[in-house]
């Protein structure tokens, strides 16, 4: 494990709610940081990392980490919603109140605010949820984050195609598909059509692959000191935080979204000079938002709208009046992020590699004979 990459994560995860709780910054523009071009850029990286020596269930592999996770979370955040879990401001009082006059009517009053929720649009949002269907003008996904996962599945498709095309050109192959496919989108699309941003974290993903070469030909190749490795890696990250200030000033301008593959490879490297330099990141709590990320960015957004209810309506810490308010509303996603963690990211995570480990046990077809298979393209 690449231990600053892990910290990174964390922090991608902590920008993205940054952005969704909707904080103003002077001008009246909000950002997420990169967050989430962050996010495609390490796994561009992880991707070419993880297949240097292996490709073996490639595919496989990433479905069992990244989808079951996000389908347990589909019927979680329903339940949220159709509970009344999502607006405690309403939901809490009600439910004290009956508790102390009449116990029976609670267990009615949840079931049938779940019953009206679920209807059959819901439903059906639920379902092509589920199947990853892009955003568009009348479609957004139940969880909020939905759409960037169909993306990030695409990507997990053209990378393994690519290697499965040829092993020595496949990251090129990748890098060019998904670089066509962008240029073609940013030709046919208009930056205010929903359709946009089905493509605008593709440069993120593409970053990522040059990552890996960077790391794999340059970083790991250079013979100098620690100082120049922790220098190199400041001017890195000063490039990093120069787009971020760039793309806050072209907020709802066309080329804030060019900025962000551009960026996410610039913290990216700055995290792998640091690597590089010896610098290990021993702090329990940053190593456990990388740990949890995943978890905190899929629920975030169903916490932020039950946050929403109190902070608007009682004296509850506004995250845009105080940085208290901040501080407080990012901590209590964080808690959920370690407990949707814990109850569920963890044990499905450990299932796909008993599935996958006992796949490896059955008879397959040797490397070698992989590499030397006559339908290999290239």
């Amino acid at each position: 494990m690449i231990k600053t990459l892990h910290v990174l994560r964390g922090f991608a995860s902590l920008a993205v709610v940054f952005y969704h709780l909707d904080i103003p910054l002077p001008g009246g523009n909000h950002t997420d940081l990169f967050g989430v071009a962050i996010f495609f850029t390490i796994s561009g990286f992880l991707m070419c990392l993880t297949t240097e020596k292996t490709v073996d269930k490639f595919m496989l592999k990433r479905v069992l980490r990244v989808l079951p996770v996000y389908w347990v979370a589909i019927p979680v955040t329903l339940l949220w919603y159709g509970t009344g879990l999502a607006n405690p401001f309403y939901t809490v009082p009600t439910l004290a109140h009956m508790i102390q006059s009449d116990p029976g009517h609670v267990a009615p009053f949840i079931f049938n605010n779940l019953v009206a929720s679920l209807n059959p649009q819901m439903v059906q949002r639920a379902v092509f949820t589920g199947f990853l269907w892009p955003k568009t003008v009348s479609f957004t996904p139940i969880i909020g984050v939905g759409w960037t996962l169909t993306i990030e599945m695409v990507c997990y498709v053209v990378f393994g195609a690519s290697i499965w095309l040829s092993r020595k050109y496949g990251i090129i192959i990748a890098f060019c598909s998904v670089s066509a496919t962008f240029l073609i989108g940013s030709t046919l699309i208009s930056p205010d059509q929903q359709l946009w941003q089905n493509f605008v974290y593709l440069p993120p993903f593409a970053s990522g692959l040059i990552a890996f070469y960077l790391w794999k030909h340059v970083i790991a190749q250079l013979k100098v000191g620690r100082v120049i490795f922790l220098l190199m890696a400041a001017v890195s990250a000063s490039v990093y935080v120069y787009l971020v200030l760039s793309q806050v000033a072209l907020s709802g301008q066309r080329y804030s979204d060019y900025l962000a593959g551009g960026a996410s490879l610039a913290i990216v490297a700055a995290a792998l000079l640091l690597e590089r330099s010896g610098v290990r990141v021993a702090n329990q709590l940053f190593q456990l938002l990388g740990t949890i990320s995943y978890s905190l960015y899929l629920i975030h957004s169903q916490i932020i709208d039950a946050l929403r209810t109190l902070w608007e309506n009682t004296s509850f810490p506004n995250p845009h009046h105080t940085a208290g308010g901040v501080a407080v509303n990012m901590g209590i996603c964080v808690l959920f992020g370690l407990l949707f963690y814990r109850a569920v990211e963890r044990p499905l995570v450990t299932l796909g590699h008993k599935i996958t480990a006992s796949l490896n046990r059955s008879p397959t077809t040797s490397r070698a004979s992989y590499e030397a298979s006559p339908e290999r393209v290239l």
